[in-house]
């Protein structure tokens, strides 16, 4: 994907959102995934990823989002007939531009999706959600959860910086949806910080305030 021309490109849909960077590892079994990793296999390597915002990633029958991630296949073991484990990694965000007929596996017309520049506003948004993670962090860690140590250390580039604090926080899936939709650095720090307000308040709910 080095221009804005649609490239067809097979799609595997999923109950979680891939960010660039991140490693996906996936137990493929159902016959039209087999053939999309075969499909790949013999390709680039490459295939996309999208949220399901309704339904299952068994069976079809699925609502999907049209912003994802382009990942490329780096382990990929046949386990059994028509069965894999494999390990991708993210690449870069996409958009769909048309989904086409499932024939055997989905597959769409996708263009990038870059994220716009770090602007005035990124660095103070950036410090911001980085205390928010790193405090609940700590408040987890207090609790004996098993969750990322509070010292990690940021890249240097905004964007890398903002996708690895929502990687270690505790977003779920919708969430993590609005920040990769998100078009610019200090947008989808904004999201960030709005979908962490209250977190630790929350965490305390579930399990009980350290020394409960």
């Amino acid at each position: 994907m080095v221009d804005d021309r649609p490239l067809r490109l097979p799609m595997f849909p999923l109950g979680s959102v891939v960010l660039p960077g991140q490693v996906l590892p996936l137990q493929v079994f159902e016959p039209r995934y087999d053939e999309l990793v075969r499909a790949a296999l013999a390709a680039d390597r490459r295939f996309g990823t999208v949220l399901i915002e309704r339904g299952h990633e068994v069976g079809g029958g699925d609502e999907r989002s049209s912003v994802g991630t382009v990942v490329d296949i780096v382990e990929a073991d046949p386990v059994a007939p028509g069965r894999w484990h494999i390990v991708a990694v993210g690449l870069a965000r996409l958009r769909v531009v048309e989904w086409l007929p499932d024939d055997p596996y989905p597959s769409a017309m996708v263009t990038p999706f870059p994220v716009s520049a770090a602007d005035d506003a990124t660095r103070p948004l950036l410090a911001a959600a980085d205390d928010s993670v790193r405090a609940w962090l700590r408040h987890a860690r207090s609790l004996g959860l098993p969750v990322a140590p509070a010292d990690l250390e940021l890249p240097d580039d905004a964007v890398a910086a903002s996708e690895l604090l929502l990687l270690v926080s505790p977003l779920g899936p919708l969430d993590r949806q609005r920040f990769i939709e998100s078009p610019s650095a200090s947008s989808r720090l904004e999201v960030l910080l709005d979908a962490m307000e209250g977190q630790i308040e929350l965490l305390d709910a579930r399990f009980g305030a350290p020394g409960d």
